[in-house]
């Protein structure tokens, strides 16, 4: 499983014969948890990788976005101990960069969110991929290729 705990984060996984699935951040504290749960529920091998929030503000990431993101992270981690899965926390840097998209400062906000949403429709033609999820679809690749 891999989690972008952001504002408009999502949530992906893998079963075990190898389909992913993803879907939008749940909505509140209880939809996140409930979701991890019937995620673990069903999976003898639970594995997250979590990317790791900023911890500071700057002009395109607001103080609130920063604050809710912190809370989900702490949400979905401490949910993910509960839950007994092995826990490897990632920087948005180490798995962009397993993917061949270049750099984000080298686009606009926009541009960037589409290269990686396109890159992630490439990886995932079969999955509904959306801006919300295509971070967390990125990061599963990532890491179940041994990457991160």
């Amino acid at each position: 499983m891999a989690i972008d705990p952001g504002v408009n984060g999502g949530i992906a996984w893998t079963d075990e014969s190898g389909k992913t699935y993803c879907v939008s951040m749940p909505d509140g504290d209880f939809g996140i948890v409930e979701k991890i749960s019937s995620i673990c529920s069903n999976y003898s091998e639970r594995k997250l990788f979590l990317e790791k929030p900023p911890l500071f503000t700057n002009k395109h990431i607001p103080g609130y976005s920063v604050g809710k993101m912190m809370h989900n992270y702490g949400l979905c981690l401490g949910s993910a101990v509960a839950f007994g899965m092995t826990v490897k926390i990632v920087t948005p840097q180490a798995w962009q960069k397993t993917h061949d998209v270049g750099k984000k400062g080298e686009r606009t906000t926009t541009e960037w969110k589409n290269v990686l949403k396109d890159k992630a429709c490439d990886l995932y033609p079969d999955c509904p991929v959306t801006l919300k999820t295509s971070d967390a679809l990125l990061i599963l690749h990532a890491g179940i290729n041994g990457k991160i």
